[in-house]
């Protein structure tokens, strides 16, 4: 094989990635790394030239994956080494890089909106057709609140990881829910109470005000506490979810288009000095360099966005449909001993909507490292705790 450094071979791979359109984590994978998080980060210590024991059988694979043979590959990073100058100009055009960018900014707007869309469809859905029919009921049959305790029983979470975080922030959520229905119950008549037409923001801050005094009973979840209740103030009827305006948030930080777009008007021009083409490459270098370090969390959103999207659909539906059965059951004054049991369930569905409705995918994507790890670590827990709630009492 050609004679060449550990940084031109990984310079030549990262180029000969890039023309190909694929991510770090696709080309480990199909070069036979671990799938998932793991093969990105092996073919990202490759292209940084940290991996300087290659195997002849995995340099083959990695190869393959480029689609070009292993001589080929080992010849380019032979001449990038001699040349490093050529690793720009020569491997892959400026117009190509610039179009990849281009093409996975274009891509990523897309996802974006197409999973934000269907998100925001199946809160308003699951608002419409159950939480503000519940309120409605609530406010004229509703008992008072339990106190944390009694919702609790003997359920205490254990420890501070991700799995007691989401089971403090649901348990927190439903005791500042039957707070906040039965201030509503007590202020039925006041027009922003209940209602189609009520301010469903206002009943979100009036659980998220009830939160602390929860959280005030168990200092230990302070840090719970205070990241449920920044996420419920959001005041909106979808929460941290992407909405028109989330949407736009979401794509600020999934998408490197300022820098993206600017290098894509340069490379127009008909006549690049040499100053432009290196101020060209500096830009790409840089979108490229943003595309690769938030492929977590786009591959984050995709996997979190849709479960998310499920189960409020399931609300909408299924947990409606029970409700109005239950309903039809109800005289007009307060609900009777044996009745109060199936209030407190729709009690934690109607929390279980809140909390995916304010899972903070806008944090998803911003976090990075081990932030990120926690964030989606949280969030899996409280979409699986969600999803066995609204299952096993519907």
């Amino acid at each position: 094989m050609t004679s060449y450094t550990p940084d031109a071979l990984g310079q030549v791979v990262r180029d000969l990635r890039i023309k190909s359109g694929l991510t770090q984590e696709e080309l480990g994978a199909r070069a036979g790394y671990k799938s998932g998080p793991t093969a990105g980060v092996s073919i990202s210590r490759l292209e940084k030239g940290h991996l300087v024991d290659l195997s002849r059988e995995r340099f083959e694979r990695v190869a393959e994956a480029l689609g070009v043979s292993a001589q080929e590959l080992s010849e380019a990073a032979g001449e990038a080494t001699e040349t490093p100058e050529r690793l720009r100009s020569g491997l892959v055009s400026i117009r190509d890089r610039a179009d990849w960018v281009q093409r996975v900014v274009e891509s990523r707007k897309q996802l974006v909106d197409h999973l934000g869309r269907a998100f925001s469809d199946a809160h308003e859905r699951a608002t419409n057709d159950f939480l503000l029919r519940f309120r409605e009921i609530a406010a004229r049959v509703g008992p008072k609140p339990l106190e944390l305790s009694e919702l609790m029983g003997d359920h205490t979470p254990e420890g501070d990881g991700a799995e007691a975080e989401a089971k403090y922030g649901f348990l927190f959520t439903q005791f500042g829910l039957a707070e906040a229905l039965a201030a509503s119950a007590v202020g039925a008549a006041a027009p922003e109470a209940v209602g189609a037409a009520a301010d469903n923001s206002t009943f979100t801050a009036a659980v998220a005000r009830a939160i602390p005094r929860a959280g005030a009973q168990i200092p230990a979840s302070a840090a719970a506490t205070g990241a449920l209740v920044s996420s419920m103030s959001a005041g909106t009827p979808t929460g941290r979810g992407p909405s028109g305006s989330g949407r736009n948030a979401l794509l600020a930080v999934l998408v490197a288009a300022p820098v993206a777009l600017a290098a894509g008007l340069l490379v127009k021009t008909a006549q690049r000095s040499r100053k432009q083409q290196q101020e060209i490459t500096s830009k790409l270098d840089e979108a490229e360099k943003e595309i690769d370090e938030s492929q977590r969390n786009v591959d984050a959103l995709r996997e979190l966005m849709p479960e998310a999207t499920e189960i409020l659909d399931y609300i909408a539906i299924h947990a409606a449909h029970a409700l109005n059965r239950w309903a039809t059951d109800l005289g007009d004054g307060p609900l009777e001993p044996t009745q109060e049991p199936r209030y407190y369930e729709f009690v934690k569905i109607a929390a279980a909507q809140l909390a995916v409705a304010n899972l903070d995918f806008q944090n998803l994507m911003t976090n990075q490292g081990e932030d990120l790890d926690h964030a989606l670590d949280v969030a899996r827990e409280i979409l699986t705790q969600s999803r066995d709630v609204v299952t096993s009492l519907v």
